[in-house]
């Protein structure tokens, strides 16, 4: 079967799936019916990679045809790192050292003695945190298995004077008024200290660490 085209008679050609060559329309039959369907124009080549790109893959900056994914080297169209003639990125500046708060520290009022497995306990007042316990980072460090790790502390109230909680200890901390008066138990509720005050640790069935709250002379 010959085919033509409608505009230009004069084109003939027996392939149904040739275009004019003067007007690009497909060619018709003897009937004047379409030989093919018009195929749909092609896709820009970048488009057509586009689409079909991960998410996140950026064009070549190079070549523009190449999609570069993150973490690629290379682009597999041109072979050039997406890096060559570019300017490395600035390194992040470095967030300023933070100081740490400092201790404050004033005129000692109050100090703690006693005696633990026949070390001497002095200890001056002086911070507005003491901690204390058996493990090595308290500021008083009571060295006796009985004793929590982080038994307590000692905090400075805003009246200048100190008080004592209790940390969650295993054993508990008591302390026995110097008026006489019966043992009140610490807990995380603070215990205002007086002079003539003890401290009471429990350490066994028999045994009680007893820290005496002293002034400290002028």
């Amino acid at each position: 079967m010959t085919y033509h085209c409608a505009d230009h008679p004069s084109f003939t050609s027996t392939d149904k799936d040739e275009a004019c060559p003067e007007c690009g329309n497909l060619l018709v039959d003897e009937h004047g019916q379409a030989a093919a369907a018009a195929p749909a124009p092609a896709a820009p080549v970048q488009a057509v990679r586009a689409a079909s790109a991960p998410a996140g893959a950026t064009p070549c900056p190079h070549c523009h045809k190449g999609m570069l994914e993150p973490g690629d080297d290379f682009c597999v169209v041109c072979g050039k790192s997406p890096n060559d003639g570019a300017k490395p990125a600035a390194a992040a500046a470095a967030p300023p050292a933070v100081a740490p708060a400092p201790v404050r520290t004033f005129p000692a009022t109050l100090k703690l003695t006693g005696n633990l497995n026949g070390k001497t306990i002095d200890f001056a007042l002086k911070q507005e945190r003491v901690t204390f316990g058996r493990r090595g980072d308290n500021d008083l460090i009571l060295a006796q298995d009985a004793i929590s790790g982080h038994h307590g502390a000692f905090t400075r109230a805003s009246d200048g004077s100190y008080q004592v909680v209790d940390l969650g200890s295993s054993n508990g901390t008591q302390v026995a008024p110097a008026d006489g008066s019966a043992f009140v138990k610490v807990t995380s509720t603070p215990v205002t200290l007086k002079v003539g005050d003890k401290i009471v640790l429990h350490l066994n069935e028999t045994a009680n660490l007893q820290i005496n709250v002293e002034a400290v002379k002028p």
